[in-house]
């Protein structure tokens, strides 16, 4: 069963193979949305091959997402691109950033204060996800006590995803190798390399989820009982759905 998840500011949406559930706790109320997200055969196929097969983690964040992370992302990749052909100046500038410029951090400091609340809750609500996979991996079942239990790092997390493709980037564009075309291929490098490190328990693993210690906070009770209420719903319509496979495949037969 493939599990992941991603955290809003109001709860947190999980994944399977086939389904999401998106769980959201609003005027004292936990509230839930699910949706298929089953992909296409030629992509379910491309999973098991080396490299390429992290073109699935591509289909199931997107399809996670909701529509203003999905239309920041897209705005984003537009402007990569404009810059990769068209070479734009205030990006090239902001990327360089001169000590004229350092104005541009100090308002984006100013905003991530003023949004501090939300942007906390968002990853104690990080944390919470972690902690019911995790407690899910281990028992096979979820409840609040082994989740509370459970860790809030997952070497699987996007921040080690980033982490490894940035220092990748990194190196290549302090040899000012730089197109769009690497970024792709860099960023399914990293894919594998998080899948690979995520199989065994290694000495290294502390120093890959060095930045979860920022990104990933840990959840108070209700934040938690939110994602054990919705990832039990998930688990729940993810095993009616295997039944009822398994079920047809029997009239098939028969």
């Amino acid at each position: 069963m493939k599990l992941g998840g991603y955290s809003h500011t109001n709860g947190i949406t999980f994944f399977c193979d086939v389904l999401k559930l998106r769980t959201v706790y609003k005027k004292q109320e936990i509230k839930y949305e699910i949706k298929w997200i089953i992909p296409m055969k030629w992509l379910r196929k491309l999973e098991k091959k080396p490299i390429i097969g992290g073109l699935s983690v591509f289909y199931y964040q997107w399809k996670i997402f909701d529509n203003k992370v999905k239309a920041l992302i897209f705005s984003l990749i537009m402007i990569m691109f404009l810059d990769e052909f068209f070479h734009i100046p205030n990006v090239n500038n902001f990327m360089n950033l001169s000590i004229n410029n350092w104005w541009l951090l100090g308002i984006g400091v100013i905003i991530f204060l003023i949004n501090f609340k939300r942007m906390s809750r968002l990853l104690r609500y990080h944390g919470a996800e972690h902690k019911v996979i995790n407690c899910f991996m281990k028992y096979g079942y979820v409840n609040e006590v082994l989740a509370k239990q459970s860790s809030r790092f997952n070497k699987r997390c996007g921040t080690n995803l980033a982490t490894v493709f940035l220092l990748l980037y990194g190196l290549f564009y302090y040899f000012k190798v730089e197109s769009i075309l690497l970024a792709v291929i860099l960023l399914l490098i990293s894919i594998q390399f998080i899948k690979k490190m995520a199989e065994k328990e290694t000495k290294w693993d502390a120093l890959l989820n060095l930045l979860q210690w920022v990104t990933v906070w840990e959840p108070s009770d209700k934040e938690l009982e939110v994602a054990v209420k919705g990832f039990t719903k998930l688990h729940q319509s993810y095993l009616i759905y295997q039944k009822e496979v398994m079920d047809r495949n029997r009239v098939f037969k028969a």
